[in-house]
């Protein structure tokens, strides 16, 4: 019985990873807006967020998060961003990593950091 569990857990966990590669192998990377810089507004107030990095995200899966104009975090997912998130997390780290498109040091552009 205990066997037959051991394999079960196997199957799953290869189900669990072959379906997260399939998915990974359709993904592509997305511009998106961290937040972090943004445009001033005329009164100095917070305007629109820069698309300021490109992350990966697999087909059907979205896990990424913004910073409002207020401070406060956001973030956006799906269902399948939850359940597969630990692959995620691993596959940006080691193989698709996020890529800064904007030097915050070097911008010639006013931003608020």
């Amino acid at each position: 019985m205990k066997r037959k569990r051991f394999y079960m857990a196997i199957a799953v966990l290869a189900a669990y990873i072959g379906i997260y590669v399939a998915l990974s192998l359709q993904g592509q990377y997305y511009w998106h807006a961290r937040g972090d810089l943004r445009f001033k507004d005329n009164d100095g107030s917070p305007g629109f967020s820069l698309y300021d990095t490109v992350v990966w995200l697999p087909k059907y899966l979205n896990f990424r998060s913004t910073r409002l104009p207020s401070g406060e975090k956001h973030t956006f997912w799906n269902i399948g961003g939850i359940i597969f998130l630990p692959l995620i997390l691993l596959d940006r780290a080691v193989w698709h990593r996020t890529t800064d498109l904007i030097d915050e040091e070097t911008t010639p552009i006013p931003v608020s950091g």
